[in-house]
């Protein structure tokens, strides 16, 4: 878990259950700072206490018989948790909940399949969606009603996107930063004008191989979580290196 405005790392450890986890996809509430994670090992979402210990596991309306694509989440600065997933051969959706009572507020239908990252604006609440498969890699932009407003496609960048696998925001929503890697492992992160979609930069990196998770500080620093390298990477606003953080991480994902 990284934390603002100084970086640290915080380790818990939440019970035995801990073992039998593979988690992905951390957010946290802005509301009472609990923990909503991803666990990959059977595709649901954990609801954990500020100390990361195990409170209890969020209904999804998904059908058991069906196979969904990994869970991708974000939270907004109300405390509303939005879940993104899609079923084999059907177009994806967005399931916005309550996450003081785990109520479901609103279903989001999306014209895509395979949703791989998630944010949502601080300003406005535009919810921003990558997908990549065979036939469209791109952003999605949606109003907080989910209406699609823009789309920025794979074909807009230079070089041209891959396989998306990140999204975040800087807190005036100004920004929207995204991570990608190639078909030779090379990741990149860039950054783009959330409204028009305009490319700002982009940071090819040495240290950057398989980017999983991606957030910046209120500084523009960046930081990137790499699973081929098992550390956190940290760059300046202009890309510039850092360093990494280890910790004995494994396969860090978000």
């Amino acid at each position: 878990m990284l934390t603002f405005p100084i970086l640290s790392i915080d380790i818990h450890y939440p019970s035995r259950l801990l073992s039998y986890w593979t988690p992905a996809n951390i957010v946290i509430s802005p509301i009472n700072q609990h923990i909503f994670m991803v666990d990959m090992s059977f595709n649901r979402i954990l609801h954990l206490s500020p100390e990361a210990i195990y409170i209890s596991t969020l209904n999804l309306p998904i059908e058991q018989s069906k196979l969904y694509s990994p869970l991708k989440l974000t939270i907004d600065l109300a405390g509303y948790l939005y879940v993104a997933t899609g079923a084999y051969s059907s177009l994806a959706m967005i399931y916005k909940y309550r996450t003081t009572d785990h109520q479901l507020i609103k279903n989001i239908s999306l014209s895509l399949y395979v949703p791989t990252a998630l944010t949502i604006s601080p300003i406005n609440g535009d919810i921003y969606v990558a997908t990549t498969d065979t036939k469209d890699t791109s952003i999605y932009v949606l109003n907080k009603n989910g209406e699609q407003i823009n789309k920025f496609n794979a074909s807009k960048f230079s070089p041209p996107l891959s396989q998306l696998t990140a999204l975040t925001m800087d807190k005036t929503a100004e920004r929207l930063y995204f991570a990608d890697r190639n078909d030779t492992t090379t990741g990149r992160i860039f950054v783009i004008n959330s409204q028009t979609g305009r490319q700002l930069q982009v940071y090819i990196n040495s240290n950057i191989y398989r980017p999983t998770a991606v957030i910046v500080d209120a500084n523009l620093n960046v930081y990137v979580s790499d699973m081929a390298t098992n550390c956190i990477i940290a760059l300046t606003s202009n890309g510039t290196f850092i360093r990494t953080y280890t910790n004995s991480l494994y396969n860090p994902q978000g």
